[in-house]
């Protein structure tokens, strides 16, 4: 037994879509509190406003030849508002697909975070 832990998450979020990129907007309350045995209660809280961005071009849904994929989100939080320390997350993953000849395929894929 290494305690107690209690976690209380609350997210709304709007998605629609930009030209051509699926959009979503969010913005998450995440209250976390641990007590660990012998040691003092830590209880952190966070208002964490969040983005993704998603856009995909193929050549046939089901079953694609050719096309990309781009996913790109970023989050973060600030003591100045409700947060308990200072922090920002982004991400992006890229996927690419091109076919050749009858059996042939390239598939490159990438991501990267901070």
């Amino acid at each position: 037994d290494i305690g107690n832990y209690d976690n209380l998450k609350m997210n709304a979020s709007y998605s629609n879509v930009v030209k051509t990129w699926e959009q979503t907007l969010g913005l998450t309350l995440l209250s976390e509190r641990s007590e660990p045995i012998n040691e003092l209660e830590k209880t952190t809280t966070f208002l964490i406003p969040n983005g993704r961005w998603i856009k995909l071009k193929s050549n046939d849904p089901i079953s694609p030849t050719k096309g990309y994929r781009i996913n790109f989100s970023m989050r973060g939080a600030s003591q100045a508002t409700i947060g308990s320390c200072n922090f920002f997350q982004a991400y992006l993953q890229t996927q690419w697909l091109y076919s050749f000849a009858e059996n042939y395929r390239i598939i490159a894929r990438a991501e990267a975070g901070f």
